[in-house]
C-alpha cells in the first residue's frame, strides 16, 4: 500500500507497476521495466526487484532509477553477477524480492541463491548457499517478510521458510 492509500501491484508480465484505488480505478503508473516481480515502499520511495534487468530500482513518484545494480551490459543478461560492494559496482542475479525494514532494503536474490542487504550505500551478502552440509539452502530464496525484528525468507525451491536475525 501507498501512502496514498491505493494499492501497488507489480505486473511482471508486462512489465508495469499498477495502481488500484479503493473505488477499484487501475492505472499504470511505471511501464517499461523488464520484469518486476516485487515491490516495497518506505515513504515517498517504492523499490522495486526487476527480475529481468537484475536490479533494484527505485521510483519517487515521477521517475524510476537505477538504485542498485549494474547497467554495463550490452544486453540484460550482460549484467548478472554476483558481486558485494558499492550501489553502482553490486551485482544481482534475477532478484525477485524485496523488502525494507529500519533504513535497510533485503533482497532475494534468486540467481545467486543469497540474501543481501542493502545499506549506507553498500550491498552486503547476508547468506548464500554453500553447497555442503545438511542444510542446501537458501537454493531460491523469493519472498521476504519481517516480524519482530526476524527476517523471514520463503524458498520455494527448497520448500522452506528460514529466518535471518536483523543486523
Amino acid at each position: 500500500m501507498g501512502s496514498d492509500g491505493a494499492l501497488y501491484v507489480a505486473d511482471s508480465g508486462n512489465g508495469n507497476i499498477r495502481r488500484v484505488t479503493d473505488d477499484g480505478m487501475v492505472e499504470t503508473v511505471v511501464s517499461g521495466l523488464s520484469y518486476p516481480s516485487d515491490i516495497c515502499w518506505e515513504g515517498d520511495r517504492l523499490y522495486i526487484a526487476d527480475t529481468g534487468a537484475h536490479a533494484i530500482l527505485c521510483w519517487d513518484g515521477e521517475q524510476v532509477q537505477m538504485f542498485a545494480g549494474q547497467t554495463q551490459g550490452e544486453t540484460l543478461e550482460d549484467n548478472a553477477g554476483f558481486v558485494d560492494g558499492n550501489l553502482d559496482q553490486a551485482a544481482f542475479c534475477a532478484p525477485s524480492g524485496v523488502l525494507v525494514r529500519e533504513g535497510k532494503i533485503y533482497v532475494a536474490d534468486t540467481g545467486n541463491s543469497a540474501v543481501r542487504c542493502i545499506a549506507d550505500g553498500q550491498v552486503e551478502t547476508l547468506t548464500s548457499f554453500q553447497g555442503t552440509g545438511g542444510e542446501l539452502w537458501p537454493a531460491a530464496p523469493t519472498g521476504l517478510a519481517w516480524a519482530d525484528g526476524i527476517l523471514y525468507v520463503a524458498d520455494p525451491f527448497a520448500g522452506i521458510v528460514f529466518t535471518l536475525p536483523a543486523e
